[in-house]
């Protein structure tokens, strides 16, 4: 067996990696010494804030979320429609928020505006999630079980009863992860809050933005680092694999599983009525064509901005051996917060840099795309890596010859992504720059100004503008792939 012995280059790429995803730390407290220890009178009132939406989002996404895998697995995994049903489930996690921001504005009228609507829409976007992981997870370690519960004439009942202590393990998991996401969560607050539901990531924005207290907006970011940090220590051990197949036959529930169809049909008939509605009525508003179509040339490249920077990191990221402890470290390392990083580089970049804005975007956005679709992929090079040193290549051909044909699936997958997400972003970009620079913070203050339609119309331009510009990307690397 190959025993990797890291090279000084390796590690100086590994330290590069690590500096560039605590620079926002580092930035952080390069200013305690310049800033005194005020906290201010809103801060437990946001942290109460926090704190409930969180809770409610977690507790919301849970209770729907597990009946929604029961009936989730009682379809067959290879079938069409447990694919379909998955993508619907999963697409609010995929999508800018706005999609849903907008869907929900025009579909719940009035909307509660405050905590519970915080709550509400981050449910909607992490109970998918919550069924899509538990249902696997079920499949994946309780399939035997199942089949032995059928022999022994076993009920649903008796078999949940049974297997409560590692259902319960997995659901206190699942119940943190959102619990997590719902309390560094930016986009949502800022757009819902209100006056009622400021949360902490909502209160830095207002002293920087707002009041322009740099000291209480500094002071509150490291508090709320110091909870995310230490709620992140017990998701560290997280499982990355993949299910394998397996099919349940108890537990599933055929009656859960039709409310899921039904769910489908009613989430994409709602869709394609406001699509036709937004269309006739959304252009009314004088000189909207004009400003949208003159946001386009700069969204588009802030996108290509990000997808080089998300490139370098994840060149670095794979050009590291499957084991080292820096990949492993930074894989579960828990993203830090949207106001933190927009804080940070605001101060190193100044108002208005849409390389601030690109490097804030990509600091966010590259460890959860590479934890789901890279990490796995990069795990797999081990061997043939093994190989390619036994046969005595070096580390520049075994990066172009082995790693990067092996991982470029993967690195395709994470800039399509981010594509979505960098150009529908309005939360970090208003933490940097001022005005409407992007389609996204267009369609959110339209957004504000209950311009819905018009909001809408936006998002989908947002969406079809991403669509086109990964058909490019895929087509170029396609050729590319065919002439190497």
């Amino acid at each position: 067996m190959v025993r990797h012995s890291q090279s000084p280059l390796s590690s100086a790429r590994g330290i590069i990696l690590f500096l560039f995803f605590i620079l926002p730390l580092l930035l952080l407290f390069s200013k305690f010494s310049k800033a005194q220890f005020v906290v201010p009178n809103d801060f437990l009132w946001a942290f109460k804030n926090s704190l409930l939406q969180s809770f409610t989002a977690a507790a919301l996404s849970l209770l729907f979320g597990f009946f929604s895998a029961l009936g989730l697995a009682h379809l067959d995994q290879a079938s069409k429609w447990r694919r379909m049903i998955e993508n619907i489930l999963v697409l609010p996690n995929l999508l800018p928020s706005l999609f849903i921001l907008v869907f929900v504005l025009r579909w719940i009228d009035p909307f509660p505006f405050g905590n519970i609507g915080v709550a509400l829409v981050q449910c909607l976007v992490a109970f998918g999630f919550v069924a899509v992981s538990f249902a696997r997870y079920c499949e994946t370690e309780f399939s035997k079980w199942t089949e032995l519960a059928l022999i022994e004439n076993a009920s649903r009942f008796q078999l949940l009863r049974a297997l409560w202590s590692p259902l319960s393990g997995k659901l206190r998991s699942l119940f943190l992860s959102v619990f997590a996401f719902s309390f560094a969560s930016f986009t949502i607050p800022l757009a819902l809050g209100g006056g009622k539901g400021t949360n902490l990531e909502v209160l830095i924005f207002e002293k920087i933005r707002i009041d322009g207290d740099f000291s209480s907006a500094l002071w509150i970011s490291f508090l709320q680092f110091v909870f995310v940090f230490f709620l992140s220590h017990f998701l560290l051990n997280q499982d990355l694999r993949k299910s394998v197949s397996g099919r349940l036959r108890i537990l599933p529930s055929r009656v859960l599983s039709f409310f899921l169809f039904v769910g489908g049909f009613l989430f994409v008939s709602a869709f394609a009525y406001e699509l036709v509605e937004s269309f006739s009525l959304g252009w009314q508003i004088p000189q909207f064509a004009d400003q949208l179509w003159a946001l386009v040339g700069p969204s588009v490249l802030g996108v290509f901005r990000v997808w080089l920077i998300l490139s370098l990191l994840f060149a670095m990221m794979i050009s590291l051996a499957s084991e080292s402890r820096i990949v492993k470290s930074l894989t579960a390392f828990f993203s830090l917060s949207a106001a933190l990083i927009g804080f940070s580089y605001f101060s190193l970049f100044g108002e208005n840099s849409f390389w601030g804005i690109s490097f804030g975007l990509s600091s966010l956005f590259f460890i959860p795309l590479w934890r789901i679709y890279g990490f796995e992929s990069h795990q797999s090079l081990r061997h043939p890596v093994e190989m390619a040193e036994l046969m005595g290549a070096g580390p520049m051909l075994i990066f172009f010859k082995v790693r990067w044909p092996l991982m470029q699936e993967s690195w395709i997958r994470i800039l399509q992504i981010s594509t979505y997400w960098t150009l529908g972003d309005f939360a970090l970009t208003k933490m940097i720059a001022t005005g409407s620079p992007t389609l996204g913070t267009f369609a959110q203050n339209l957004m504000n100004s209950y311009r819905i339609h018009s909001a809408f119309l936006v998002v989908m331009l947002l969406l079809i503008l991403g669509f086109f510009v990964n058909l490019i990307l895929k087509v170029a690397f396609d050729v590319g792939r065919s002439r190497s």
